[in-house]
């Protein structure tokens, strides 16, 4: 038998007319951590990781909290990849969770790529989700959502940031659809809820951008922060200091516990300086090195 007679015959041009976007193969990654308090050291308790999802663990001293890096090695996602993260952090644990590289949302045919995280934070547990900026291409389509139960006495810190193209390579969004959803739960009471939705798909994303109740200008970026604990509303002036001495646009509100902030910038660069200030004087140590490369 001839390697020619073990090969797939050709699809006929009929049959190929009849083959859609949905029936490409499309991306799916999954990651899955626990973390707990092993002496004084923050360990590895559970590990899951499936198709393109990663998780990378830098070199750190034994007391330092676990640093979890998020690799998305099909490098960006398309319309109906899916990424999963699930991340629990047990009682007296601490865990940073960062991303390899800024999360690059391509052009989608129909289905939008969906991103989804669920997060637990346990009774005195630190749990730092600060994954690197998300790009969004023109003509790209984002769902994504963001779920968190913590316990009373636990301390977090999450941050996601959007991009509209990059800059530097003379980008811009024309088309795009984002759909961003916020849920944090204390003790089983929803504390905060946040839900973005953008379609820009027919062309207007101009003017979607331009109105006050979005961006409020020709803004290229944007991110919202949330810092849970006690103490947390007492960094609200230096936080209003430190956003008020650069270019941007945004506001800050501190309640039950709770700091939200919100920006928006001209550009992702002024973007990322004032979110390293904001974020390093929040969480009280330096971001993880990924940021600064």
């Amino acid at each position: 038998m001839t390697i020619d007679a073990l090969q797939e015959p050709p699809v006929p041009r009929s049959e190929q007319a009849r083959v859609t976007t949905r029936d490409l193969e499309r991306a799916r990654g999954k990651v899955s951590l626990a973390v707990t308090l092993s002496g004084e050291r923050h360990a590895i308790r559970d590990l899951g990781q499936s198709g393109c999802g990663r998780l990378l663990f830098p070199a750190r001293a034994a007391a330092q909290p676990l640093e979890a890096i998020v690799v998305n090695t099909a490098g960006g996602l398309t319309g109906g990849d899916r990424f999963d993260i699930a991340v629990k952090v047990n009682e007296g644990a601490a865990a940073t969770i960062t991303s390899q590289a800024c999360e690059k949302i391509y052009r989608a045919s129909d289905r939008a790529a969906r991103l989804a995280a669920r997060l637990i934070v346990a009774r005195g547990a630190v749990l730092h989700w600060l994954p690197q900026e998300t790009i969004l291409f023109d003509g790209s389509a984002l769902d994504r959502s963001l779920t968190i139960d913590m316990d009373p006495g636990a301390t977090l810190l999450a941050a996601e940031a959007v991009l509209l193209g990059r800059q530097a390579m003379g980008e811009a969004v024309e088309t795009a659809r984002l759909r961003d959803r916020w849920r944090i739960r204390r003790g089983g009471r929803l504390v905060f809820a946040e839900e973005t939705a953008v379609d820009g798909a027919q062309g207007d994303w101009a003017a979607l951008r331009s109105a006050k109740a979005l961006l409020g200008g020709e803004a290229a970026a944007m991110a919202t922060i949330v810092h849970a604990a006690p103490d947390a509303g007492a960094r609200i002036d230096a936080v209003r200091t430190i956003m008020e001495s650069t270019d941007i646009d945004g506001g800050a509100s501190a309640f039950d516990g709770l700091l939200v902030m919100r920006m928006a910038a001209p550009s992702g660069l002024i973007l990322r300086k004032t979110l390293i200030r904001v974020l390093e004087l929040c969480g009280g140590r330096p971001l993880p090195r990924v940021w600064m490369t």
